[in-house]
């Protein structure tokens, strides 16, 4: 009896590791059945955005918000001027490594389609990257049916600097 005790013990011991190595992402849930190329794949549609873009020239700085609400796109500049216009974006990303995505602001469709690819090795998979210059994210957040794209980069020359931080969460349609 102590012998079959101590077998299901090890089972479970070694399931729970081998289920919790699923969680890659500061935020993802502690237990997942799929893998994290099964969760990504899949249509996405974003559903709210915050971004934040500071810019010095020469040592004038310029900064905008911009907010995503579901529907309406604001951008806002730090002298108060903002502009709000309608927008969605949805992204497919295929098992196969492509994907597909799709804008529409104000009304006018613009489409997008190349590769995509874990940035930081197959085997951590937090950081995806997109062709066609959408850039890397990291992938804060990735459930079955949730996904949270965060950045926080900066770049700087001799007489200007940039920095852009902002989270970007989708739901799996």
């Amino acid at each position: 009896m102590k012998k079959n005790n101590f077998k299901f013990a090890l089972v479970a011991v070694l399931s729970l590791a081998f289920l919790a190595a699923c969680k890659k992402g500061e935020n993802d849930p502690f237990l997942s059945l799929k893998s994290r190329n099964a969760r990504i794949t899949g249509t996405w549609k974003l559903k709210s955005a915050e971004i934040t873009n500071s810019n010095v020239y020469g040592g004038t700085t310029q900064s905008l918000s911009t907010s995503f609400d579901g529907t309406n796109m604001t951008e806002t500049l730090d002298s108060g001027e903002s502009d709000t216009y309608s927008y969605s974006q949805t992204v497919e990303i295929n098992k196969d490594g492509t994907y597909k995505m799709t804008l529409v602001e104000d009304g006018i469709t613009s489409d997008y389609q190349g590769n995509w690819w874990w940035i930081d090795s197959n085997k951590k998979k937090v950081r995806i990257a997109f062709d066609d210059d959408f850039g890397s994210f990291y992938i804060d957040r990735l459930k079955n049916k949730e996904m949270v794209w965060k950045i926080d980069e900066s770049s700087s020359s001799v007489d200007y600097s940039s920095k852009m931080s902002g989270t970007w969460t989708f739901e799996k349609e």
